[in-house]
């Protein structure tokens, strides 16, 4: 788990120190919501890309400063996803990253039990005040294991769905518990562009 923390925390706050500078309004029917703050059916991606997710049964947004990000290193492929959900100063974020440790992202399902290890999964939710995280990759095994669905993806922009089981952390305490809360993921969407 601390090794996932200390790969996600970089992107996750980039996504928070970015996201002013990348908000976008857009109004997606219904009623428009904030503008760009994720709330009620507007959003803040560019028209036609989303980034959500209900978190224990609440609907949560992530559309301001969504960014898709693929980088490769000696072999090795990550592909990124994340999003804020306000505009304001806090950290609520979410990243998702798939890492493949050889071979191309392809649709399919990525999950975080998967034994091949053919790829690295992770998912991480940062709550607003930034001092507690939901967290899963690779490695972790629940009842409702957390997974990736790429349902498309090309040089321009991905999308897919996502769902399971997080772990609660404080990032304050450099000795979590071994067996920490938990909450579960529902009905997770992406369509982003890569930048």
């Amino acid at each position: 788990m601390k090794r996932l923390m200390h790969l996600c925390m970089p992107v996750l706050f980039l996504l928070a120190a970015c996201s002013k500078e990348k908000s976008f309004e857009v109004s997606t029917g219904g009623n428009p919501g904030g503008g760009g703050n994720g709330g009620g059916n507007g959003g803040g991606a560019p028209s036609g890309y989303t980034f959500q997710c209900k978190i224990d049964g609440a609907l949560k947004t992530f559309n301001v400063g969504t960014v898709a990000a693929k980088q490769t290193i000696q072999g090795t492929t990550a592909y990124t996803i994340g999003g804020k959900a306000t505009t304001g100063t806090d950290l609520e974020v979410f990243a998702l990253t798939i890492t493949m440790n050889n071979g191309t992202l392809a649709p399919g399902t990525y999950a975080i039990d998967d034994a091949s290890g053919n790829f690295f999964v992770a998912g991480q939710y940062m709550f607003p005040s930034g001092q507690q995280a939901l967290q899963a990759g690779s490695g972790d095994t629940s009842d409702n294991p957390f997974s990736i669905t790429v349902t498309s993806i090309s040089s321009t922009e991905i999308a897919g769905t996502f769902k399971g089981k997080m772990a609660q952390i404080d990032v304050t305490n450099p000795n979590p518990p071994t067996n920490p809360p938990t909450k579960t993921i529902t009905e997770g969407q992406f369509k982003v562009k890569f930048q």
